[in-house]
């Protein structure tokens, strides 16, 4: 600031930028927005071929006569649907409620990487449910019994419909945990100039894997009845990347790494976030930075105050 009060553009500097190890531990993180995204539409576009296949159809064919029972057969198979949609809000309350406290205790990056490993886990029990498809047939009839085909009544796959419950269940929590913990995460490995740019890539990243679930559930690509296992399989690969390819360059928060009194750990991450050489790891700007994380002056909770920089 000049002596009349001006701020002299041209002498600002900004620290810390879009270095590698920075995009490494974003692109890694975003991993799992871009699952929340693609959990929260999987279900939308494929719905007419996944009730089929779990014996939960909104409606009956053409020329099939439609009775009271009927009616209030389809009126259940509707109420069954909602529900393994809607329950994924459900876990979401269970993750979001636990995942802030889980991340204090493990770190971070271990929330992230082991909520990853969630996600998988929730695509594969949901993927198992077709291959419990329901019957074509009335109750106690079969081709073997010789009996004709009713193309009006079919029978429910209970354990598809339970898997698929516990799918959602399961893919819910994962949700709510990656929601809390991965803007947590943004803000605390970015400079505070770019604080605002990832903490928005987060909603981006999720609005992308909600568009890409709505495009690969259409029933020409993956939406039909033998392949809507797919769609919910599509969180794979954002898992695999972030466990198996970045889980080595998921650095853990420098804040974090700060409250559990590990200095020098912290120092030398947020170092290499803000690309600083080997030298460069003792710079007043690091020592201000790291400053700015801790909770209050007086130091971490416990009564530990930080080290002397």
């Amino acid at each position: 600031i000049a002596a009349d009060g001006h701020i002299e553009v041209d002498a600002m500097t900004v620290e810390g930028g879009l270095t590698p190890s920075l995009v490494l531990s974003t692109t890694g993180a975003l991993a799992s927005s871009l699952m929340f995204g693609l959990n929260n539409a999987n279900m939308n576009t494929p719905a007419a071929a996944m009730r089929a296949s779990l014996g939960l159809p909104s409606s009956l064919p053409a020329g099939c006569a439609a009775g009271e029972a009927v009616h209030a057969q389809l009126l259940e198979n509707d109420v069954t649907w909602s529900l393994i949609v809607s329950i994924l809000c459900l876990g979401a309350l269970v993750g979001s409620a636990s995942a802030a406290y889980l991340a204090d205790g493990w770190g971070r990056r271990a929330f992230l990487l082991h909520n990853s490993g969630l996600y998988a886990v929730a695509a594969l029990v949901g993927a198992a449910a077709s291959a419990f498809p329901a019957d074509a047939f009335p109750a106690g009839a079969s081709p073997a019994g010789g009996r004709e085909e009713d193309p009006c009544s079919t029978s429910r796959s209970t354990a598809a419909i339970l898997l698929l419950l516990l799918s959602r269940v399961l893919s819910g929590v994962a949700c709510g945990g990656s929601t809390v913990v991965v803007p947590m995460y943004l803000g605390e490995i970015s400079p505070a100039h770019l604080r605002g740019t990832l903490g928005s890539a987060f909603l981006l990243t999720a609005v992308t894997g909600m568009l890409l679930a709505q495009v690969l559930g259409l029933p020409p690509l993956l939406g039909s009845d033998d392949r809507w296992r797919l769609v919910l399989l599509a969180v794979l690969p954002p898992a695999a990347l972030q466990i198996l390819l970045l889980r080595h360059s998921l650095l853990e928060s420098p804040r974090w790494l700060l409250l559990r009194g590990r200095d020098e750990a912290a120092r030398t991450t947020l170092a290499r976030l803000r690309g600083c050489r080997g030298g460069e790891v003792e710079t007043a700007e690091l020592h201000q930075e790291l400053a700015s994380m801790l909770p209050s002056p007086q130091g971490r909770p416990g009564g530990r105050r930080p080290a002397s920089w």
